[in-house]
């Protein structure tokens, strides 16, 4: 809690002592406009100082910063794009055949076609190394933004292949259509990824390279992240 933010209730409970303490209302009144008087000197003096104006040679740096950054940005949201049609993808082919639009060998065939997509998709991410070049703390931002990413789309994937291999015709142990859906059903309930939880990297990428005076806003993260 702040000073700042103390400072009232200090004084509400003061107050409320002292009236219960102070018979003559006049003294009471004296005692109150005191404090409060006291109370608004002390949060001016306690307030926090205007940051200091950026420099020139900062503004650059940032700028410098900005060019090293946003490149691999793009990148990073063109993979975290294809992450998304993938799991597009694989929701509808198991909501197809669980409606019985498709059968089974079809299934299998687009689940097959897909799990290629998802190890594409995977690998791009692992190849986009963060630049070097970038500032400690934002070289470390990018690194565990990268690092979330990559386990996010390794669960991904094997949750694609683990539901590819169950829906090898040959592999299955019911010719049942509505008891191979369920079977699908649970292994994508079962191995689905959780979240992609990336939103305090992405924010503090964001305060760290932009210009107080500049509106515009270096990146721009994806709805999906959070």
């Amino acid at each position: 809690m702040t000073y700042n933010l103390l400072m009232p209730i200090l004084v509400a409970l003061l107050l409320i002592i002292l009236y219960a303490f102070i018979k003559n209302r006049k003294v009471y009144a004296f005692f109150s406009i005191s404090i409060f008087l006291a109370s608004c000197i002390a949060a001016y003096s306690f307030r926090e100082p205007a940051p200091s104006p950026m420099t020139e040679e900062q503004k650059l740096f940032i700028g410098e910063q900005q060019q090293i950054f946003v490149p691999w940005y793009e990148r990073h949201q063109q993979n975290i794009d294809q992450l998304d049609r993938n799991w597009q993808a694989y929701h509808n082919i198991l909501e197809s055949f669980k409606a019985n639009a498709i059968s089974i060998q079809t299934v299998h065939l687009r689940l097959t076609a897909l799990e290629q997509d998802a190890l594409a998709a995977e690998n791009s991410i692992r190849d986009n190394i963060p630049p070097l070049a970038l500032e400690t703390t934002n070289y470390d931002l990018v690194t565990d933004l990268r690092e979330k990413t990559l386990q996010y789309a390794h669960a991904q994937y094997l949750a694609i292949l683990h539901t590819k291999n169950a829906a090898d015709p040959a592999q299955l142990h019911t010719d049942v259509q509505s008891e191979q859906s369920r079977m699908l059903q649970e292994i994508m309930i079962k191995e689905s990824p959780v979240g992609l939880f990336t939103a305090s990297e992405v924010d503090q990428l964001r305060t760290r390279l932009t210009i107080p005076e500049d509106e515009s806003k270096p990146t721009h993260p994806a709805e999906g992240e959070t």
